[in-house]
């Protein structure tokens, strides 16, 4: 759900950058290709209503959890910071912490108001199959949520390959998927209002408060950022560097995981929902069946009850005019 259209690399990019850049190019392209020809799945007029990004963006969303949590709980860690080692390790971390940066809140708040919202939207049999699926999918979240937590507690630097990977998709192909989706409207966001900026509630993971829309190179926030990633990178070792790269090689191959796994979430929850569907036709025939068997006996018995009194004698008798 994340756009990982390849940023350009930066003139005085360091050797890490460059690295990744060469490294991740291919994936890059592919992943990218993937997400854009599925976005229009998730809006009108394919969909009626955003139950396919919300499972997206729990989905995706997760590694961003994962990684702010690893990154959280290896800087707040005082034990380890009493070893050398670890103390290093820590001022990575820390001097890579950008104000400004972090998504969990911001998702944490799409994600419950989206599940409230289509929740109470559907019909009672579909809103169940609704938070089944959810429910399935943030279990499978929760797993790599620890899995990339843990591997970030254990290497912090490692860090690196994630932050690069998914901050600068949203810095650059973000942008674009973002209008994309404000662009269904605020009725499809199931919005009850809209502000004076007329921001769509639901989207406010895609936004950051130092986000230049108009002139995303002049992004400040981006610029930091990039100067913190390439001061941290100076402090790493060549083997660390190229753990680096192969994880965020690694992120990416998740990444195209995820694609297809959703693909199959969204096919089985189609089919289920047909499912309901054909189902509650049955009982609405079943029910003007028995509504109309109800009118038509309230009518044919009491007619075959006068019948049976006598009443099938003509109603003009014989010999009168």
């Amino acid at each position: 759900m994340v756009n990982h259209a390849e940023p350009p690399l930066a003139v005085g990019a360091s050797p890490l950058q460059s690295s990744l850049h060469a490294a991740t190019r291919s994936l890059h392209t592919q992943l990218n290709v993937s997400i854009i020809n599925r976005l229009p799945q998730c809006l009108p007029p394919h969909t009626s209503d955003p139950t396919a990004y919300h499972l997206g963006i729990l989905t995706f969303g997760q590694i961003f959890v994962a990684l702010e949590r690893g990154i959280n709980e290896a800087t707040s860690n005082q034990l380890d910071n009493s070893e050398a080692g670890r103390a290093r390790q820590s001022r990575i971390l820390t001097t890579l912490h950008t104000p400004g940066l972090a998504r969990t809140q911001s998702l944490k708040h799409d994600i419950d108001l989206l599940s409230e919202r289509l929740s109470s939207l559907k019909h009672p049999r579909s809103a169940d199959q609704f938070i089944h699926t959810e429910k399935e999918v943030k279990s499978q979240a929760d797993t790599r949520t620890k899995h990339i937590t843990q591997r970030i507690l254990k290497k912090p630097h490692l860090a690196l390959a994630y932050t690069w990977t998914m901050y600068l998709a949203l810095f650059n192909g973000g942008r674009h998927i973002h209008r994309a989706l404000a662009r269904a409207g605020p009725d499809f966001w199931l919005e009850t209002e809209t502000g004076q900026d007329q921001r769509i509630e639901a989207l406010s993971f895609w936004r950051f408060n130092a986000a230049t829309e108009d002139n995303p190179e002049a992004d400040q926030l981006k610029l930091e950022f990039k100067r913190k990633f390439d001061e941290v990178s100076e402090m790493l070792t060549e083997g660390e560097q190229g753990e680096v790269v192969r994880e965020a090689k690694g992120i990416f191959e998740l990444c195209m995981e995820l694609v297809e796994y959703l693909d199959g979430v969204m096919a089985d929850y189609a089919r289920q929902e047909a499912q309901v569907a054909a189902s509650r036709d049955v009982c609405q025939r079943h029910v003007e069946s028995k509504m109309w068997g109800g009118v038509a006996s309230g009518f044919v018995v009491p007619l075959s009850r006068l019948l049976n009194l006598g009443w099938s004698r003509p109603f003009v008798e014989e010999g009168k005019d």
